[in-house]
Parts: structure tokens; C-alpha cells; sequence
């Protein structure tokens, strides 16, 4: 059952807004996974497409007051980059992860996960899976939308909370509005963090380093949506991980359409050819 109402066509951006979108499955701990002789078959596997192996330390995304910033988590296991760098496999002692800043397509997210997944069971036989989790993280930002009444144009007013309306304060005074939502089912759960924040550089939330791009003086948009089913399950099957992918996905992606007004998608270059390298925001 989708947990967001409103539908929405899965329609291409020229210009779209993803700065990182991750997909993840923990499963109870494997400690053997830190040791590199028995982690070695598994890179056997992932080496042709994933040439680069390094060690990591996990980093935690934080929204707060001066924007996304991120906090050292713990170490959290072994990084395979593809030749391009625009993809990467993260392999814990308690999970798996795929993450790209350079996002296509849904279909190619979810192959790329589900074929590094199959590795993962062939290779460590993995118990209960404890997570299953979908993140978009989309910064919108427009040259000509620099203050907040150029906002009001762009997105529904609930994400601008109190500055919604302009009869609060001058604009010029509002240093950041941030928002969160829960919403929840027995199926999942889908944490929304969005608001109105100084120009920031998106970091990774799940092993590397951060984006070398400079942070943006513009005032920028933030929509992060991290969907997740935290239910125990015995056993991890391939197709019944791929259908609730489907499904986290469907509901990221109406969330998202229904955040931003029709010029917003106007200007995000809605149906056009792709200038961007992510063609699509949450498709």
C-alpha cells in the first residue's frame, strides 16, 4: 500500500536537483567482514567494475540550523569504486550499500544494488536482515532564487513553515526554516527532512569523502527523503528485495512531485533533453 497519496508520472529533468541517493540493506553483523583475506572473493567479484578498494569510516548526513553538515560515524567497513567514479559499493560488517552522485535512473540504482546484493549472499551467507532502506537527497537551487519570496513561487508553503508568509518577518532576516515529518505504516517508515537553507555541499552518508564542489552562496531548497523498513526478516530473497524497492521508490518519487510547484518543474527543465548527468530527480 503506498504510504503517499498524490500520484505522479515518472517524467526526466534536464536540470535535475539529486546530489546523492543511496540504497542500503543491513543484516545482524558479520565481524569477519573487517578482515581482508576473508572479503577478498567478494572483491574478486566486484573488481571488473569496481576497480578501487579502500577502507572507510562511515559519515552521518545532520541537518541543522547552518545547513547539511556531516559527523565522523564509526568505521564502517570496505568502499569499491567504479572506474568513473560515479558509483560505489560500501561493504559493512553489518550491511551493503550502493551510492552514486551521479544518479540515472531507478532501474539502474536498483540493478546495480541487487547485483552487488547477490554477491554479498553468495559470498557471506548473511542471517536476519534488519534494514532496508531507499535515501534521495535533492538540493534545489535557482540563480534568480535568492530570497524567499522567490521561494513562495516555487514550493508548497508547508515546507517554509513559519516564513511561509511573508507577514512574519522581512526576508531578509530569516537565517534558515528546517522541517521534518515521519510518516509511518507496518510496512515502512519515510523520514522527510526539507526547509529553506544557506547554500551547503552534500556529503556522503554512507562511507567516502565529500563532494569537492565549493558550497553555494545561494539560499537553496532541501528535500532529503530517506525511506526504510526496519521489520526483521529471516531471510534475504532477491525478488522480495527488489518489489519493496519498487515501492519505497514510488512513494520518494510522489513526495517529491508534490513538494514543488509547476514552475519549479518548469525551470528544473521537466520533459526536456538532459543537460544534467542525473536525467531524472527521483524516477
Amino acid at each position: 500500500m503506498a504510504l503517499i497519496r498524490p500520484e505522479a508520472q515518472r517524467v526526466p529533468f534536464a536540470r535535475s536537483p539529486l546530489k546523492l541517493v543511496v540504497c542500503q540493506l543491513q543484516f545482524d553483523a558479520i565481524l569477519s567482514i573487517n578482515d581482508a583475506e576473508f572479503i577478498a572473493p567478494f572483491q574478486e567479484d566486484l573488481r571488473n567494475d569496481y576497480p578501487t578498494i579502500g577502507r572507510v569510516a562511515g559519515l552521518d548526513l545532520v541537518v541543522g540550523p547552518a545547513g547539511v553538515e556531516t559527523k565522523e560515524a564509526e568505521p564502517s567497513g570496505w568502499l569499491f569504486t567504479s572506474a568513473d567514479g560515479a558509483w560505489a559499493i560500501v561493504l559493512a560488517p553489518n550491511g551493503v550499500t550502493v551510492r552514486t552522485e551521479q544518479y540515472t535512473n531507478f532501474e539502474e540504482l536498483k540493478e546495480r544494488f541487487l547485483w552487488a546484493l547477490e554477491r554479498c549472499l553468495e559470498r557471506f551467507r548473511p542471517g536476519t536482515r534488519t534494514r532496508l532502506g531507499l535515501r534521495y537527497v535533492n538540493r534545489l537551487a535557482f540563480e534568480e532564487a535568492t530570497d524567499l519570496t522567490a521561494w513562495r513561487e516555487l514550493v508548497r508553503p508547508e515546507l517554509l513553515g513559519l516564513v511561509a508568509s511573508a507577514e512574519v518577518a522581512d526576508d531578509a532576516v530569516v537565517m534558515h526554516s528546517l522541517g521534518q515529518t515521519r510518516f509511518a505504516q507496518d510496512e515502512s517508515q519515510l523520514l522527510a527532512r526539507y526547509g529553506y537553507v544557506p547554500g551547503v555541499t552534500i556529503a556522503d552518508v554512507a562511507g567516502g569523502e565529500a563532494s569537492p564542489e565549493a558550497p553555494s552562496t545561494n539560499i537553496e531548497l532541501l528535500l532529503d527523503f530517506d525511506h526504510f523498513d526496519v521489520r526483521p526478516q529471516p531471510a534475504i530473497e532477491i525478488q522480495g528485495v527488489a518489489d519493496e524497492l519498487d515501492r519505497l521508490h514510488e512513494d520518494i518519487h510522489r513526495l517529491f512531485h508534490w513538494c514543488i510547484t509547476e514552475e519549479a518543474e518548469r525551470r528544473l527543465g521537466i520533459g526536456e533533453p538532459s543537460t544534467n548527468v542525473h536525467t531524472e530527480a527521483v524516477r
